[in-house]
């Protein structure tokens, strides 16, 4: 295993020790699965079917006259 050395504020260290006692694990391990449920969530999402917005309006614009005017 490698180790990793990370900074964090105090806030967030106070904040792991809860679910550390209450899991009976070190701070390390609360961080190491939120990390692997972070990476699996990300490996899962799905991309959307949809085509994304900010690329659809402004050619949407660019064409709306000929829509408007088009016969079929």
């Amino acid at each position: 295993m490698e180790r990793l050395d990370i900074a964090l504020p105090p806030e967030y260290v106070a904040a792991l020790e809860r679910p550390a006692r209450a899991e009976d694990v070190s701070r390390g391990q609360v961080i190491r699965d939120a990390i692997r449920r972070d990476l699996k969530r990300r490996e899962t999402a799905k991309t959307p079917v949809r085509a994304d917005e900010r690329l659809v309006a402004p050619l949407r614009a660019l064409l709306a006259e000929d829509f408007a005017y088009a016969r079929d």
